[in-house]
């Protein structure tokens, strides 16, 4: 069984593959758009932020709300540290 929060339980090996394969569908994008923007010439924030439009449209409410501590940005900075095998 898994819990998570505000979803209930869940049971089953294809729940946590489910996941898996969204987090590491996330991480190639992160990276694929970092490419861009590298290859744009951005560096650093105007980078992330780049990243950011790409696959988020904008910082979420979650994000604005806590700020920063559960932002779609810091999940971008953890999937680009994360390196491509």
């Amino acid at each position: 069984m898994v819990f998570t929060s505000g979803r209930g339980v869940f049971k089953g090996r294809s729940f946590l593959k489910d996941r898996m394969d969204e987090i590491n569908s996330l991480h190639l994008k992160a990276h694929r758009f970092q490419n861009e923007a590298k290859q744009k010439g951005l560096l650093n924030k105007q980078l992330l932020r780049y990243v950011l439009k790409k696959m988020f449209k904008r910082e979420s409410f979650i994000g604005i709300l806590t700020r920063g501590g559960l932002s779609s940005k810091n999940l971008i900075h953890s999937l680009l540290e994360w390196p491509l095998d």
